[in-house]
């Protein structure tokens, strides 16, 4: 394992776990800078295969940078002797600056040549290279400058001519090794070691460790009358109605969807709520009314011997549960699921409208839009309502004293004639308690607003 130190400015410590994780290196020193680190390196014991040295004059002050790495990195080569290192290795990035970094590096490394040799009793010589990058620096380039070679590094095979031949006969061919002066040897990569890994790992694991052999009988029996049994088909049944109750936040979703869930109780009208917005509030709504209710989780309503308590089925699907809802509204419909209840109530975020309307179209009765009637919102909510998908549309307003924006609040009867074609609009209602007949749900459904 080759140890390393590493100077490479603000990615220092990162190029230092990359190497580290490639199982050739071991970077045991890493710093910023030379300057920087200055009083850290002095009392420290370095002894190191290579000295990693990359410049990159935008992330420091360019030449006044080098020069005093260079100064340091002179005293610590020739006189530090608790510094040794047998090779530095100097990569910059192609730049303005690039050249002359180039020359302060090698002027310094010279001299440390010159010193070394006159007291070569103390410190064997020092190699050194320089590589300049005219394109990205990566950590994966950098991990193959440092698997090279250096010129002072390379050897030559000595072995000219090999001659093959029979024991006993006289040698007629020589085989010359092939000229490889122009080859190029591609560097090694660790991901194509992590690609087989992967492969390999993903093999044994789908390995049944038993091993399989074809029947040798060439005629199989036949069957000339199977019989296959009974295959139930479930059907899809829609119930009588499928209401959707959306709009945006605080606008009261929560507050009608239980108003029109107890009115619908009053009309014998068995409802079941899927209740799918950010906050899930109609439960607490329903508690503090004291309404009589049950709940069930998506897993039990699809049940098909499940049965619910009341007039009134709440499902407010869990975190888990979210990542399935569209397919649990397709299994919805089934009869055997949809025998339990006479309508769905669904309460829908704005932002999750198109999703469920998808899935829920062919069933799809009446939509109710909760908003506070802004004139700024015009706009927006007349693109949900086209969203709807051509299913009848109401306009339940909010109470306009919860507004803390300044801007116009419509009446109900301004809110009218701006609203698309055929929306029927209902004036804020101010809920006291639950105490509702059926005359909310019977209105709502069909009658005057």
């Amino acid at each position: 394992m080759i140890k390393l130190m590493i100077v490479a400015g603000r990615q220092s410590a990162k190029l230092a776990e990359h190497l580290n994780k490639t199982g050739a290196f071991r970077a045991d020193y890493v710093y910023h800078s030379l300057a920087q680190n200055q009083e850290k390196i002095k009392n420290s014991i370095i002894k190191v295969d290579k000295l990693l040295y990359i410049y990159q004059p935008e992330e420091d002050n360019g030449v006044t940078s080098i020069r005093e790495d260079m100064v340091i990195l002179q005293k610590l080569i020739i006189s530090d002797e608790f510094f040794s290192t047998n090779e530095v290795i100097f990569i910059q990035k192609s730049s303005s600056l690039s050249e002359q970094a180039a020359d302060y590096f090698n002027t310094v490394m010279k001299e440390c040549t010159a010193a070394l040799r006159q007291e070569r009793h103390k410190k064997a010589q020092i190699l050194y290279s320089i590589e300049t990058v005219d394109g990205v620096l990566s950590f994966q380039s950098i991990h193959n400058y440092l698997l090279g070679v250096t010129e002072a590094e390379d050897f030559h095979n000595t072995i000219g001519k090999v001659y093959r031949y029979e024991k006993g006969s006289e040698a007629t061919t020589a085989y010359v090794a092939a000229d490889t002066r122009n080859s190029i040897v591609e560097p090694f990569t660790f991901e194509n070691i992590d690609d087989y890994e992967r492969a390999r790992d993903n093999s044994i694991k789908f390995d049944p460790g038993r091993v399989v052999h074809d029947s040798k009988e060439d005629e199989l029996e036949t069957i000339d009358s199977p019989v296959f049994g009974k295959l139930h088909i479930s059907r899809v049944s829609p119930v009588k109605n499928t209401l959707l109750l959306t709009g945006g936040d605080k606008t009261g979703k929560s507050m009608w969807g239980a108003a029109l869930a107890v009115s619908s109780m009053s009309a014998k009208v068995r409802t079941f709520v899927l209740d799918l917005t950010v906050s899930g509030n109609i439960r607490n709504t329903f508690k503090s009314f004291d309404t009589e209710f049950s709940e069930i989780d998506m897993l039990s309503m699809l049940h098909p011997n499940s049965e619910t308590e009341s007039f009134i089925t709440l499902c407010r699907p869990t975190a888990i549960e979210m990542e399935v809802v569209c397919e649990f509204l397709q299994l919805l419909y089934r009869e055997e699921v949809s025998s339990k209840f006479d309508q769905v109530l669904i309460l829908a975020d704005r932002a999750s409208l198109p999703g469920i309307k998808r899935h829920i179209q062919p069933n799809l009765k009446m939509v109710f839009y909760c908003m506070f009637p802004l004139e700024c919102d015009l706009p927006k909510i007349k693109q949900s309502i086209l969203e709807c998908g051509g299913a009848p549309c109401t306009i339940l307003c909010s109470n306009a004293l919860q507004i803390g924006v300044k801007d116009k609040y419509l009446h109900p009867s301004e809110l009218k004639p701006q609203a698309p074609h055929d929306v029927k609009v209902v004036a804020p209602i101010q809920f006291t308690n639950m105490n509702l007949d059926s005359t909310l749900y019977e209105k709502l459904m069909g009658g005057d607003c």
